[in-house]
């Protein structure tokens, strides 16, 4: 299931369950992305984008701790 997968592939040190984390939720409702990209700017957070060609929607996580508990910014 979505729910065991997201679990499985987004828990972190600050979010024991992946489910609950933003990137779980988004993977949960929408299932997986079509495009995922990470991006390391010089300065500044680590950033993921998921890209939706299907909802023609993009969803942006940034993690601030550097720990990986990236959250959701803007869609």
């Amino acid at each position: 299931s979505r729910a065991e997968e997201a679990d499985r592939n987004y828990s972190t040190a600050g979010v024991k369950h992946g489910m609950l984390s933003d990137r779980g939720m988004i993977y949960i409702r929408f299932g997986r992305p079509d495009n995922v990209n990470r991006e390391y700017p010089q300065k500044g957070n680590v950033r993921e984008v998921w890209e939706y060609s299907d909802l023609k929607a993009k969803f942006v996580f940034e993690d601030k701790s550097g720990l990986g508990k990236f959250e959701l910014r803007k869609h």
